[in-house]
């Protein structure tokens, strides 16, 4: 099991990275299930992308969301998370055996998260 956590404050744009995320992979994958409303909001969806089973949950500041998430058993989790949230951040660390790939929201823009993160996902078996 691989994570991929998007870390920041309140409003720094992690859902919207989701967001942007979901609209990409929408065109490159097989979407089974979604709760994704084009009107805005937290949402999650199972996909399938480069033969991976793929779970998207845009609000993850909770134990119980990364589990529940988990639960999907899914090769890959895409998941946020509040920066002080720090019990949380070392839940998902401690559960996924180092497969834990975090992308730091307050430094860097809502696209080029989104494309880091297609770039973790073609590239997931490198890491």
């Amino acid at each position: 099991m691989k994570i991929i956590m998007l870390i920041g404050k309140p409003n720094c744009g992690k859902t919207t990275t989701c967001r942007l995320l979901y609209q990409e992979l929408e065109s490159w994958s097989s979407i089974r299930k979604s709760t994704y409303n084009k009107e805005g909001g937290d949402f999650s969806c199972s996909l399938n992308f480069n033969h991976k089973d793929i779970f998207i949950k845009s609000a993850g500041d909770s134990r119980k969301r990364i589990h529940d998430a988990l639960e999907k058993r899914c090769n890959i989790v895409i998941c946020t998370c509040r920066a002080n949230f720090t019990d949380v951040i070392d839940y998902a660390r401690q559960i996924c055996n180092g497969n834990l790939f975090e992308v730091n929201k307050e430094v860097i823009g809502n696209q080029e998260a989104k494309n880091m993160i297609i770039d973790i996902l073609k590239n997931i078996e490198n890491y």
